[in-house]
């Protein structure tokens, strides 16, 4: 499955995980799906082609979404969740 079905699959856009947006609910869906590719083994550099990012945005990202799984962060959890869920399938 591709990482726009992915997101797709969240009720958001693939442009808007990718544009510049600081809207809460986008950056943590583009920070989950930032995880969600490295721990399937993806580089920082290849995350950051998929998401138009460079590679230090996506360390920055891959960061902040474990930082908000170590709070339980229920939105984070969820779409990393619905990932995981969507990309077995």
């Amino acid at each position: 499955m591709s990482t726009s079905d992915l997101i797709e699959k969240t009720g958001f856009s693939f442009l808007d995980v990718v544009s510049s947006s600081r809207k809460q609910q986008i950056v943590t869906v583009r920070h989950a799906c930032m995880l969600f590719l490295r721990r399937k083994g993806m580089t920082h550099e290849a995350i950051g082609k998929e998401l138009c990012r460079n590679h230090s945005s996506v360390c920055h990202g891959v960061k902040k979404a474990y930082e908000r799984i170590d709070i339980k962060d229920k939105d984070t959890l969820f779409y990393i969740k619905m990932f995981k869920e969507t990309d077995h399938n």
